[in-house]
């Protein structure tokens, strides 16, 4: 799975698995929420994980 995901896409997978929100995820990274939810969308893609689980 890593290789096919950047590394702030790794980053934020990692947040997000430790629970934090997209608005929480936005903040400590210094990134729009927006960009948070585009990458959040195409590390379910890559994945193949379902969205909203």
């Amino acid at each position: 799975m890593s290789s096919r995901l950047s590394a702030q896409e790794m980053q934020i997978a990692g947040l997000a698995a430790q629970g934090l929100s997209d608005e929480a995820i936005a903040e400590r990274l210094v990134i729009s929420r927006r960009t948070v939810s585009a990458h959040l969308s195409r590390i379910r893609i890559t994945t193949g994980a379902a969205a909203g689980n």
